[in-house]
């Protein structure tokens, strides 16, 4: 009852929420029999939907008194922030495909629309996305399908393939497309905000999402999107290469440096140079 109560909440305060029903069954029956299935998201987040082409899809477990229950999370990687945010939410303690298929076709009604998913390698999760998404390509987490595939390899050939020229070892983290940005994000939630607790009963989670994590996702874009606090990776990258650039800019043109002899030579003056002021210098 307190978590159908706090969605009927949200819902007015502007969120987009969906519940999963049976036929014939109201949302408030769906949520107090064992099988459950809802979803949210809030109004900062859907304004993420514009960017939202590449998206990773994961799920989590214990994060609820649920043995079973699951949160699956959309991330997008914010281009000021240079982190994951959240951008949706599923709760749901049934794993097939009839949840997700719900809950995006709840999230595709209200504009999003991406390019690519990464996900781990999950059949229910490919099936939903191509029904409700058939344009969208799914990227599956090359570490976890990388790791699949090197146990394949060893099972049978042993420590062999470690005797493989280096150039053709496989270099799993170098410019990969991964779930690690959504994987870091469920690693936050469990240590920072749930201290790794797994009592937390369904309406105690939401408010964690809604309160405190949002405020402080929203706290950080904000105070980075003027400058304060650290940089992101993108912005950090950017920053370094204006720094080499005015170190390039501060260094003698090979233009401005003539040899006339052996020992002499002719230099342009760097500071101010209007009138063309140059030095003959010699050295012994």
């Amino acid at each position: 009852k307190s978590i159908g109560k706090r969605l009927v909440e949200l819902k007015q305060s502007g969120y987009h929420v969906w519940i999963d029903t049976l036929e014939g069954q109201e949302p408030q029956q769906r949520l107090s029999i064992n099988d459950f299935a809802f979803g949210f998201t809030a109004p900062w987040q859907v304004n993420y939907f514009s960017q939202a082409q590449f998206i990773s899809l994961d799920a989590t477990h214990d994060v609820s008194k649920y043995k079973d229950g699951v949160l699956y999370t959309m991330v997008i990687r914010d281009t000021v922030a240079g982190r994951g945010v959240p951008i949706t939410y599923l709760f749901t303690n049934d794993l097939s495909s009839r949840p997700l298929l719900g809950w995006f076709r709840s999230l595709s009604s209200i504009g999003l629309n991406p390019q690519r998913f990464t996900i781990d390698h999950s059949l229910p999760e490919d099936n939903a996305i191509i029904q409700v998404w058939p344009s969208c390509s799914i990227q599956h987490c090359i570490w976890h399908v990388m790791r699949a595939w090197m146990q394949n390899v060893q099972s049978k050939d042993g420590k062999a393939c470690e005797r493989w020229n280096v150039s053709y070892q496989p270099e799993v983290f170098h410019a990969m497309q991964t779930n690690n940005y959504v994987e870091s994000w469920h690693n936050q939630l469990k240590s920072c905000y749930l201290k790794r607790k797994r009592t937390h009963r369904l309406d105690v989670l939401v408010e964690v999402l809604v309160e405190e994590v949002a405020f402080d996702i929203k706290q950080e874009v904000s105070r980075l999107s003027v400058n304060v606090g650290r940089m992101g990776a993108l912005e950090r990258r950017f920053h370094v290469n204006e720094i080499k650039a005015e170190k390039e800019k501060s260094l003698p043109s090979p233009s401005t440096i003539i040899r006339l002899l052996d020992e002499e030579y002719l230099v342009e003056s760097f500071a101010n140079n209007t009138n063309n002021t140059a030095y003959n210098v010699s050295y012994f």
